[in-house]
């Protein structure tokens, strides 16, 4: 068992490292979620093979995940209005409020996240195919961004969703409830988030992918302006050079209509998942204010308890921002090692195919969004929490109290 477990996160010494392979492990985290409706092989030859039967036992399995979640949500919302006079889980109404309503954006990003899985169940596996097809067979340039790419799957986000989880179940069962409190807690909270984090770990992963298709295609550019080129030559070295050129322009297409594809399948989670975090923020910071300068009754646990679930929310928004930064940021650097490729003693066909690229390049919208409502960049996460800082103060200066 340990070494069909290995044989997921380890290549063999002689065996060339590839897309699928990366991906192998979180698909493993996605199938136990029914975060994948397919069932699927990994085969060297033929790339990721679809196994069309296993959807009905893999939606199954979504679907109890969704039905576990709302039966306990239920539950939780009956609980939090029956103990607004206890003062054990809220504190006042609009604190209630922001609780239910915490809750429930939770449950609706799985279910989005489900919807979204199940509509793109086959995109998904093209989408890793193809980008398989394009930089295959790799040279050892790209071997080495492959195992970058390995080593961020494999020991980052596959060790944060462990460490997340481990974190999550300590905190929640060493608080002074009862145990059915906190079951109750850790199925409508902590399951939810957990679900979010493997999500968004398979939409980074995805454009991480695309990343290294750009480096991929901005390393052969790079070839073309090292080529030594003979004079005698130069009609002949300038076809080899369009044609190369020509190939390139077609593989950087293919990765802006993926990357399309990729913002289209997710950004309906991204969009609810960026509401809910932004949420999260304001509340858990107003409990926190309310426990420490109001009710000044807070004790280390339900602080320690709110800052992780904060830093959880802002987390979340650095995945989305980082992803769209990384991806603009090669994509910039495609761009500008192709104005380094010399065009003196060309002719003038290769100054035009340049241009065509160019052009096509600056013709086209490189940003991630979440239905044209803002652009997962750099400065997703500072305006976030300069937002979330503005509602706070306005929620103090509102406050009765």
């Amino acid at each position: 068992m340990f070494s069909s477990v290995k044989h997921y996160f380890y290549t063999e010494p002689n065996e060339n490292l590839s897309i699928r392979k990366v991906f192998k492990p979180l698909y493993i985290i996605l199938s136990l979620f029914g975060l994948f409706p397919y069932s699927i092989k990994f085969n060297s030859k033929r790339g990721l093979t679809i196994i069309t039967k296993s959807i009905y036992i893999n939606s199954l399995c979504a679907v109890s995940y969704v039905l576990f979640m709302s039966s306990f949500l239920a539950i939780h919302v009956q609980h939090v209005y029956e103990s607004i006079d206890e003062g054990s889980m809220t504190r006042e109404v609009m604190t209630q409020m922001n609780y239910v309503v915490e809750l429930v954006v939770s449950f609706l990003f799985c279910v989005t996240a489900y919807v979204c899985a199940f509509n793109n169940r086959c995109t998904f596996v093209k989408i890793i195919n193809s980008i398989g097809n394009m930089i295959e067979p790799p040279n050892n340039i790209t071997e080495q961004n492959l195992s970058v790419l390995r080593f961020k799957v494999n020991v980052i986000m596959m060790g944060f969703l462990i460490v997340l989880l481990l974190l999550q179940v300590c905190v929640n069962f060493t608080r002074d409830d009862p145990f059915w409190k906190m079951i109750l807690v850790f199925v409508t909270f902590m399951l939810p988030l957990t679900i979010q984090f493997t999500f968004l770990c398979f939409y980074y992963l995805l454009i991480l992918m695309l990343v290294v298709l750009l480096m991929d295609i901005r390393e052969k550019i790079e070839s073309i302006t090292k080529e030594k080129i003979n004079i005698l030559d130069c009609c002949m070295k300038a076809d080899a050079k369009i044609l190369s050129l020509q190939y390139m322009e077609t593989l950087y297409v293919k990765a802006f209509e993926m990357k399309s594809t990729i913002n289209k399948a997710f950004q309906a989670s991204i969009l609810v998942t960026t509401i809910q975090s932004f949420h999260a923020i304001v509340s858990e910071s107003h409990i926190i204010y309310h426990g420490l300068v109001i009710e000044k009754d807070f004790t280390l646990h339900p602080l320690i308890n709110c800052s992780i679930w904060i830093v959880y929310q802002i987390v979340k928004i650095f995945i989305l921002a980082r992803s769209g930064y990384l991806l603009k940021q090669e994509i910039m650097k495609v761009g500008q090692t192709l104005h380094t490729i010399p065009t003196d003693k060309h002719d003038i066909r290769l100054l035009l195919e340049i241009q065509h690229f160019s052009t096509l390049m600056s013709h086209q919208n490189n940003n991630l969004t979440a239905y044209g409502l803002f652009d997962l960049d750099a400065t997703l996460l500072s305006k976030i929490i300069s937002s979330s800082a503005m509602y706070m103060i306005i929620l103090v200066q509102f406050d009765k109290k």
